[in-house]
């Protein structure tokens, strides 16, 4: 029990998190939207963006615990983590497009900006660490090299 508990609230506090950005990114997105075609933009959140939100934020969150938390799979690199929830994301996003195409709303066009911020963010996120990772791992290669030298 201590373990689903261990694995499950920074889930739940990561999904939180989430919402939070696709609510605050909605906002914006729909202002900047509402500014540039000179439509009007209702400051409220519909409740059908709400429940796909947390839906969404909830499976994204266990998308990142499943591929890019240590608890589960612990020997791949970063990159080859990434790919793989990058590509189990796709079906989910594909999901909510054709959600939105059924339901037929005004606010669609804002949800997929959020969406594709979103996914932008991501990738922009993978690709720094990435680079990260591989100017520390060859830090920590020549300080090891350098240590072993000295021995």
């Amino acid at each position: 029990m201590k373990k689903i508990i261990n694995f499950s609230v920074p889930l739940k506090a990561f999904a939180a998190m989430i919402l939070a950005g696709f609510v605050i990114l909605y906002m914006v997105s729909g202002t900047i939207y509402a500014m540039s075609t000179g439509e009007a933009f209702e400051y409220s959140i519909p409740f059908v963006f709400i429940i796909q939100g947390a839906v969404m934020a909830s499976l994204i969150s266990v998308l990142w615990g499943i591929f890019l938390s240590d608890a589960i799979i612990k020997e791949w690199r970063f990159f080859k983590r990434f790919i793989a929830f990058k590509m189990s994301l796709v079906p989910l996003l594909a999901l909510c497009f054709f959600t939105f195409l059924a339901i037929p709303a005004d606010w669609t066009i804002p949800w997929f900006i959020t969406v594709v911020g979103i996914s932008i963010g991501v990738v922009a996120l993978a690709i720094v660490s990435e680079a990260y990772f591989r100017k520390t791992g060859k830090k920590y290669t020549e300080a090891l090299s350098l240590y072993k030298k000295n021995l």
